[in-house]
């Protein structure tokens, strides 16, 4: 049941970033209105699942730095910007693009690839994909809501 809500809330979350809200049912919205800021601000902790190798060694790197607690999940995407910024930085010294973040942190875990490229990949829209790379569409870790030190069933 948890997994399943969790799930259902990441790929609305996504379709709600693109755009894409064709069919989304009632259902569908008033589940994304009760628990998405409840979850917003809850306490996480997120554990790298994945072995070196998934995908690009920087992007590895990035998500194994988000390792650990947070006091609400949305400072999980909040250290992902502060990384990929100084990520960003040092590209641009050495005079190379470093192009959009391709890791995308939702609520049932954190995944290579861009928001857009998730949505179609889960799809089967390959032709769509913007920024193809490797481990498009692979979790790299676990998001675990908490209430103290236990997990909570979502």
């Amino acid at each position: 049941m948890e997994i399943d809500k969790l799930e259902k809330l990441s790929n609305l979350e996504l379709r709600k970033c693109v755009r894409d809200v064709n069919g989304v049912s009632k259902e569908d919205i008033d589940l994304y209105v009760e628990l998405y800021n409840k979850l917003l601000k809850s306490p996480v902790e997120v554990n790298i699942t994945a072995q070196r190798g998934l995908c690009e060694d920087h992007l590895y790197e990035l998500c194994l730095s988000l390792q650990g607690r947070y006091k609400e999940f949305v400072d999980i995407r909040y250290k992902l910007g502060e990384l990929y910024k100084e990520f960003t930085f040092k590209k641009l010294s050495e005079n190379n693009n470093p192009g959009p973040c391709l890791v995308s942190v939702l609520f049932n875990g954190i995944y290579i690839g861009h928001y857009k490229d998730l949505l179609n990949y889960m799809k089967g829209n390959s032709e769509k994909l913007l920024y193809s790379t490797k481990g498009l569409g692979e979790k790299i870790a676990e998001v675990i809501f908490l209430d103290g030190n236990r997990k909570v069933k979502i």
